[in-house]
């Protein structure tokens, strides 16, 4: 049992991010501390049996209405929100983040788990709750059975594993790499060391899912995955970032390495020839490189700035490599049609667009009186001015929101034309082909 719950402790801590924490159990209907953890001083103490409110190193009160109501107690900032702001304990220790929560077993409180971290607020995100509420139940299984430490340990480091792997490739995930990133971004800052992200996304996988099916695109994910492992170090990053995306960060390299690194990764992918039930595929892959470095404004800065790197190479051709430089018109021209995208979807709820009519008039002068016009797109700015259509159409187009205006624009023409009862007009409408080969916008 000891070691049973030194080593749940040490995984709840780091699981949590929390800097201190306490295990209390119910024996023989008394609830006693079974074992308290504290990061700072890295240091475990289990099997003490200490009756719960014999040590003043935890809110007992917090506990008890655990306890008592079966429900979460999480405090972003103790000392400031919550019910236990004039709590006694509270107020003497002032607490940052703290969460106390009850392990249930068929509907009972068979263990409560508190937890505190007393330099930082909000330290318990929604993401460490979640992995906290899975280990919960392993928690809970294993004390109902004797806290078999071997089940509890195969368990929790198999749930540990599953948070932050990719059940297909093996991987790790998307989340377990932000958390490489972010050391490595507090590494570049510092200057302690220089890295290199990759943002690569795999061409022609589609051809691959399309033609053979799902269980083919995993094969091949599979495949791709170890490929990519060999052409890096150990002490290098790689996880599959969803989909066809694979991202990686290349450890105490400059921007000259990873570009070899790159090529070499290019070339053993073209050389890579993929089989599938009597058929082969050929793949290559675009490669988006960042530096990471004193100038990185934030992780998140730099994975952004890497897909975009990422989607410019794609826009150049298959198998390219596009290195994020400050500056760089074509990432400049990629970010602006990404902030065109948030503005038409503004126009489109709001009516900010705005029709207008260009006559259409014949050569030779008509005798019928028949009118004619082209109706024409524009969409106005915060101040009232209108905006040209080669400003934010682009965006449109590459950003799949050409059906949604052509709507829009033929809803809105109708409409005009109702009014007109008197006096008709002959109207044409330019649609996009992306709605012309809708079977939905064409019902």
């Amino acid at each position: 049992l000891g070691k049973l719950l030194e080593t749940m402790m040490s995984i709840l801590l780091e699981s949590a991010g929390a800097e201190k924490g306490s295990f209390i159990l119910l024996q023989k209907g008394q609830w006693y501390i079974e074992a308290e953890s504290n990061a700072n001083t890295q240091s475990i103490e289990v099997l003490q049996g200490k009756p719960l409110g014999a040590t003043p190193g935890i809110g007992v009160n917090i506990v008890n209405y655990v306890i008592r109501t079966k429900s979460v107690v999480l405090l972003d900032d103790a000392t400031r929100e919550g019910m236990f702001v004039n709590d006694s304990y509270v107020k003497a220790t002032s607490p940052k983040s703290l969460l106390c929560y009850p392990i249930l077993h068929k509907g009972e409180v068979i263990a409560v788990v508190y937890l505190e971290n007393n330099l930082t607020t909000e330290a318990f995100t929604p993401d460490r709750m979640e992995v906290l509420r899975v280990l919960s139940a392993q928690i809970a299984i294993s004390i109902e059975n004797s806290l078999l430490y071997a089940t509890l340990q195969e368990n929790v480091q198999e749930i540990a594993f599953q948070a932050l792997h990719d059940e297909l490739t093996g991987l790790g995930n998307r989340r377990s790499f932000e958390e490489k990133l972010a050391l490595s971004f507090d590494e570049g800052r510092a200057d302690t060391a220089r890295h290199v992200l990759f943002y690569m996304d795999l061409d022609e996988f589609k051809v691959v899912n399309d033609t053979c099916g799902h269980a083919a695109g995993d094969e091949l994910l599979r495949q791709v995955g170890i490929l990519f492992r060999q052409c890096l170090t150990r002490d290098d990053v790689l996880c599959r970032l969803g989909g066809d995306e694979f991202g990686a960060i290349l450890k105490n390299r400059d921007i000259p390495q990873a570009v070899a690194v790159a090529d070499t990764m290019q070339r053993a992918l073209s050389e890579f020839r993929f089989q599938w039930n009597n058929r082969q595929f050929s793949v290559a892959v675009c490669v988006g490189i960042v530096a990471i470095d004193g100038r990185s404004e934030s992780p998140g800065a730099i994975l952004q700035a890497a897909d975009t790197a990422c989607y410019v190479a794609k826009e150049a051709g298959r198998n390219r490599i596009h290195i994020h430089s400050y500056g760089d018109p074509a990432l400049a021209q990629r970010y602006g049609e990404m902030e065109w995208v948030s503005r038409i979807e503004y126009a489109l709820q709001k009516n900010t667009f705005v029709l207008h009519g260009q006559l259409i008039r014949a050569l030779q002068e008509e005798t019928n009186g028949e009118r004619r016009c082209e109706i024409l797109l524009r969409m106005l700015d915060q101040d009232g001015k209108i905006i040209r259509p080669q400003d934010f159409m682009p965006a449109v187009e590459r950003y799949h929101l050409a059906t949604r205006v052509d709507r829009w624009v033929i809803e809105h023409a109708l409409q005009w034309l109702a009014t007109l009862k008197d006096h008709p007009v002959e109207c044409s409408i330019n649609i996009s082909g992306r709605s012309l080969g809708d079977p939905g916008f064409l019902s």
